[in-house]
């Protein structure tokens, strides 16, 4: 249970961070641009795009070990973020908040990214509760995931909106990389006790 638990802790860090940019980006795109039609494409993507790679990150997690699975998902969303933070450093504002500039949709696209893979962990932490937790423990402790996923969502629709209207988009994703990073590194020193899943033919 003590590692179930701490891996509760750091997917609710994690899962904060994914939210949390992917919200930034919305409120952001709309202050700077008042396009509706780009925030609603934004706002839309996320939840498509989601449930196109569900099957496929759902295949990833049964052939490899959660823990694996997890540090996948956490290094491949720190990527993507720095690959936003660097565009975002590069590129003027003015150039990269043009609508009909590929440049601003592959911007869009790269936070896109780094926000869906974070479902990969999800996944992989939902699967872990027959692999840590006792049975008799287990609705209590699927309760507790959905309780943390739930949270993370609340959180970040509040914690995005006060970083965008105090901060700014830059800032945003400092602290995304900043606190995905920790996540990362805390996430390293949990030792999961864990066979690699046997390939049926």
């Amino acid at each position: 249970m003590k590692t179930f638990h701490r891996l509760l802790w750091n997917a609710l860090f994690s899962s904060v961070m994914g939210s949390f940019v992917w919200f930034a980006l919305t409120f952001w795109v709309y202050l700077e641009t008042r396009s509706v039609v780009a925030t609603s494409v934004i706002g839309g993507a996320f939840a498509v795009i989601s449930s196109l790679f569900g099957m496929l990150f759902g295949t990833y997690v049964d052939h490899h070990r959660k823990h694996t699975a997890m540090v996948v998902a956490s290094v491949t969303a720190l990527g993507f973020y720095a690959a936003a933070l660097v565009m975002y450093a590069l590129v003027e504002n003015d150039w990269l908040l043009r609508v009909r500039n590929p440049v601003f949709w592959l911007f869009v696209s790269i936070i896109l990214a780094g926000s869906v893979v974070g479902n990969l962990r999800g996944i992989a932490l939902s699967t872990s509760v027959t692999l840590l937790v006792p049975e008799g423990l287990r609705a209590q402790a699927n309760g507790k995931v959905g309780a943390v996923l739930g949270i993370s969502f609340t959180i970040t629709s509040v914690l995005s909106g006060v970083v965008i209207g105090q901060l700014g988009m830059g800032w945003a994703l400092i602290i995304a990389v900043s606190v995905s990073s920790l996540a990362l590194a805390h996430l390293l020193t949990i030792p999961v006790d864990e066979e690699r899943p046997a390939y049926d033919p």
